[in-house]
């Protein structure tokens, strides 16, 4: 492997949990916050939590209403959705405090006045957390970065799918005490500035992955673990100006410190800037799909990928590809045509319970789907790492299995040879979304903000339930919105778009649906399109295909 050691461990992180609470907070009178709304959570046995939320398409003057408030004990988080709101103007929160602040989806809000955050909410807030809103660059007296100054105690930052173009030199200066940095699916953000994430405090993570980053300072970060940390800058085209070796300097000895470049437009890994690191401790990690260069002249001597073995549908695998392509993971997308394909490897590649789907990376083999998803959503940060999250993310995985089970069940042997039998339809699968759309309510994704892998086990068994049983789905608009917001996702956007994307069979032949009625009922499949804004493409199968996705 050259000078490039690949270990298949992830060091897991708890970083932060905002878990705490206030003594006994009452939500506002709802006549000081409309047409926000607040509920009020018992978090035993310390007391309670208070959410105010202001969503829907209602003008809001946010300045006003917070200023109605009287200061009182602080609320634990302010959730911002509407997408008439274009700015945050300056000292806006007055004397109302909050833990955590949420903004996502907010289609038109484009400024942060730079005093944004002015008063005690500066000094309260652990968590600020803006998706899918086009907030831009510095514009006179707004600049989001400059309006993070007062944040003293912010230990996490993410920044998901903006307008911004560059983080600027000294951006998080002041933010001493951040130990998480999110920074992904920004499609115009393309350079760091000298120092912008170079802290004082204990920065344990920063991901920077799928943004379009190809200028780097050399002192634009500092890692100062001690005990792990990650670095993930895969999806960027790193062409410019690569990493520089002094980022890994403050390194503490004994610390173990993953480093992620996936497909970031590395020709070679630079091995001047990454053997020191390497060398420095058994415990770092390099997770690449570039080579490793071995001389002056940059010979590869290493290059792997991750496979993923499965018949050619979406079956139990489609969530393993979907959350790979969303990790910007380069992987062999494996695809038997038929039975007789998987029937001659299935003894030869070392799998302790031979099965499909598989996940092979190196000399890690795994079968069993929940199994690999698991390991995935533990692997690239898409699950969660502390309770009650955790627990509510297991019940959801088991209810999901639940659901999909019994559609499997229907497909290959109950409901007397009927592919849609009315007994099912309405005594358990109408039942069970009224159940599912009642758990998603206002919830960005299944166990909250945070992608997590059960929402890639969601996202495809509720797509395919939206084919099978349109009419059922459609009663949810909850359903259809969670569907929407995942498709939006910039790395799955594009995968869908792309060739490499199987859109159909969804089950295979013996099944009593999914595998050609859809392609019957329709002369042209290309013409087809069932899931959401992308169409459905023939699939040309020929025996035991390979398709290498980067």
């Amino acid at each position: 492997m050259g000078q490039c050691q690949l270990i298949y461990t992830l060091f897991v992180i708890t970083i932060f949990s905002l878990g705490e609470s206030y003594p006994d907070p009452n939500c506002p009178a709802p006549s000081d916050i409309a047409p926000c709304t607040c509920f009020r959570e018992i978090v035993p046995p310390v007391g309670y939590n208070v959410y105010i939320y202001c969503e829907g398409t209602d003008t809001l003057d946010l300045k006003a209403m917070f200023y109605r408030l009287s200061s009182g004990p602080g609320f634990y988080r302010f959730r911002l959705t509407n997408t008439q709101i274009t700015e945050l103007p300056a000292d806006m929160f007055g004397n109302v405090q909050f833990a955590g602040i949420e903004i996502f989806g907010t289609r038109s809000l484009r400024r942060v006045h730079s005093r944004a955050l002015s008063g005690p909410v500066g000094h309260a807030l652990n968590s600020l957390y803006i998706n899918d809103s086009p907030v831009g660059d510095a514009d006179g007296d707004y600049d989001l970065f400059k309006a993070l100054a007062p944040a003293v105690n912010l230990r996490e930052l993410t920044l998901i799918n903006t307008s911004l173009t560059a983080i600027p030199a000294n951006a998080l200066h002041s933010a001493s005490a951040l130990h998480k940095v999110t920074i992904t699916d920004n499609t115009r953000l393309t350079s760091l500035g000298s120092r912008a994430l170079n802290l004082t405090g204990q920065l344990l993570s920063v991901n920077l992955r799928n943004n379009r980053i190809d200028n780097v300072s050399a002192d634009a970060i500092r890692l100062v673990p001690t005990f792990a940390a990650e670095l993930n800058v895969s999806g960027n085209p790193l062409n410019s100006r690569p990493l520089s070796a002094d980022m890994f300097a403050s390194i503490a000895k004994g610390s173990s410190v993953s480093l992620y470049t996936y497909g970031d437009g590395f020709q070679y890994v630079n091995r001047t800037v990454f053997e020191p690191y390497l060398s420095s401790s058994t415990h770092h990690t390099l997770y690449s799909d570039t080579d490793c260069a071995d001389s002056p002249r940059g010979k590869p001597t290493m290059s792997t990928s991750p496979t993923v073995g499965y018949f050619a549908r979406r079956g139990r695998a489609q969530s393993i590809r979907l959350l790979l392509k969303y990790a910007g993971i380069q992987f062999t997308d494996k695809r038997y045509a038929y039975p007789k394909d998987w029937q001659s490897e299935k003894f030869t590649l070392g799998l302790d319970f031979p099965n499909i789907p598989y996940y092979i990376d190196g000399d890690l083999k795994l079968t069993q789907s929940m199994a690999i998803m698991r390991y995935l959503g533990e692997k690239h940060g898409l699950s969660a790492t502390a309770d009650p999250q955790r627990a509510v993310q297991d019940m959801a995985e088991q209810q999901l299995q639940d659901v999909f089970e019994g559609l499997v069940a229907i497909m290959y042997g109950r409901g007397n040879g009927e592919a849609k039998p009315p007994a099912y339809i309405t005594g358990t699968l109408d039942p069970q979304l009224d159940l599912l759309a009642k758990f998603l309510a206002d919830k960005q994704w299944l166990t909250g903000d945070q992608l997590s892998y059960v929402d890639f086990l969601a996202y495809e068994l509720l797509d395919k339930l939206r084919l099978y049983a349109p009419e059922s789905v459609a009663k949810h608009p909850t359903i259809g919105q969670y569907l929407d917001r995942f498709e939006a996702l910039p790395a799955i956007k594009a995968y869908m778009s792309s060739d490499e994307f199987l859109s159909w069979p969804a089950f295979g032949p013996t099944a009593k649906w999914g595998e050609t009625d859809i392609r019957s009922l329709h002369s042209s499949p290309a013409q087809y399109t069932p899931f959401g804004s992308y169409s459905l493409k023939a699939q040309g199968l020929s025996s035991n295909m390979t398709i290498a996705v980067t």
